[in-house]
């Protein structure tokens, strides 16, 4: 079968599609099809039409998180196939002959992400939103191989990363090539291709959006899990067992010079603990990402600031603890930043530094967190992940003034004016809207 045919779902908020037939010629996607069963598809498959009974396929966003730059027209990460129509199947087959299509029959999953961008928003803004896609479509499939074709984005003003900068570029877009699982990965292709099968739909997905729960989509479907479970697999991480409680301190540029102090000073006093062993890290020296995971999945206690420097903690296995340090923010607002991805995990219990009350990193506050927390490693305590207070009182907001909140999530979204994406966190909300917090 040649025929192009759609099916379009809505997975909690995201607008997703599974083509089957695609066919990608000359840089752009193309619908092949007949007008014969035009009214059966509008049944099947949710596909509408125009009032001349012509197919109206809807456009869906391929990013999975705001357009940051705000210089990247958002025609170029939205697909759209153009529709060409046969008289009859047989006009319809000869032409795709002679169109010499290379054709892929495994699941290929496309989505749009930025060159420049690092590894936390390349996992988390680009990687696990199409996964999550993957999952609406194939949820019991989860290890199965496919393919990804990627829609890279340039910005036009010429932001970029400094070369110094390693996690970003082609370090990125060959760990979404191991993430294939033995698949290909299509970039800026040059020949014809037929997709059997190509699914997208990432708009709203990433850590990067917001959304009234703050929380990421996809914990009801075990989705972080089965996305770390994939790298897993894929790497043949095994765990290690050991007798200590393993303790990873994550560097961050985001520490001043007397937290770094501090945190050296905690490094210090665990080593000579018998029941313990402590690690601080710095990710330059551990440079492949395989590594990084290993290492991470090993870790009982996983301790870093917000921001690109925790990314891997999704990594840790079941029961461990994640203890999130915060920052400061701006304009004298601390943050605990992307607690989205925190309340995410349903395996990994998050536990956050009172960074609002503290303003600093204190080893005295930071030392009894963490022997709290060995000692219910020990004793088998496992707790749950708590909402944090600005979570609390955002969702309040958004369910006593649904409409209001729509507003203001467009703004954080960057999608209307005033763009408010660089303080798109519930406790830097403050900034803008502060009668939220009242």
């Amino acid at each position: 079968m040649n025929e192009t045919l759609a099916e379009f779902k809505r997975f909690e908020e995201i607008e997703q599609v599974k083509y089957t037939n695609l066919y990608y010629i000359k840089n752009k996607f193309y619908y092949f099809t007949t007008k014969k069963n035009i009214d059966l598809w509008k049944i099947l498959y949710n596909v509408d039409l125009d009032e001349d009974k012509n197919i109206n396929l809807k456009s869906i966003k391929t990013l999975g998180c705001p357009e940051h730059t705000g210089r990247i027209n958002e025609e170029i990460y939205i697909i759209k196939p153009t529709i060409k129509y046969f008289e009859n199947y047989d006009k319809l087959n000869k032409y795709i002959e002679k169109l010499n299509c290379k054709e892929y029959k495994k699941p290929t999953l496309y989505f749009s992400h930025y060159y420049q961008h690092n590894i936390g928003h390349g996992l988390y803004d680009a990687l696990y939103p199409i996964y999550l896609c993957y999952l609406s479509f194939f949820n019991n499939a989860e290890y199965e191989t496919f393919n990804m074709f990627v829609n890279i984005l340039i910005d036009p003003g010429g932001w970029c990363m400094p070369k110094k900068y390693i996690p970003t570029r082609w370090w990125v877009l060959n760990i979404f090539k191991d993430f294939c699982f033995n698949g290909e990965l299509i970039i800026r292709p040059k020949n014809n291709i037929k997709f059997n099968t190509l699914i997208s739909g990432s708009w709203g997905g990433g850590i990067s959006s917001v959304n009234k729960r703050f929380v990421m989509y996809g914990k009801d479907i075990f989705g972080l899990e089965k996305f770390r479970n994939r790298f897993l697999k894929i790497y043949n991480i095994k765990s290690i067992v050991r007798n200590k409680i393993n303790i990873g301190i994550i560097n961050s540029e985001r520490y001043t010079k007397e937290e770094r102090k501090n945190l050296h000073k905690i490094v210090n006093v665990f080593s000579d603990r018998k029941d313990a062993k402590i690690f601080y890290i710095d990710w330059e020296e551990i440079p492949k990402f395989k590594n990084q995971i290993e290492f991470i999945y090993n870790c009982d206690i996983h301790i870093s600031g917000c921001g690109t420097s925790m990314m891997n903690f999704p990594f840790l296995k079941k029961n461990s603890i994640h203890i999130n340090l915060g920052t400061f923010f701006n304009k004298s607002v601390y943050s605990l930043m992307e607690t989205n991805i925190c309340l995410l995990s349903n395996e990994i219990y998050c536990e956050n530094y009172n960074i609002y009350k503290h303003k600093k990193i204190l080893y005295h506050e930071l030392k009894n967190m963490i022997d709290k927390n060995i000692y219910n490693l020990k004793n088998k305590i496992f707790l749950k992940s708590e909402l944090p207070i600005y979570t609390k009182k955002w969702q309040e907001f958004c369910k006593k003034n649904p409409k209001k909140a729509d507003v203001f999530i467009k703004r954080l979204r960057g999608e209307t004016k005033p763009n408010w994406i660089g303080n798109r966190y519930p406790d830097t909300i403050i900034l803008y809207i502060p009668k939220i917090y009242n």
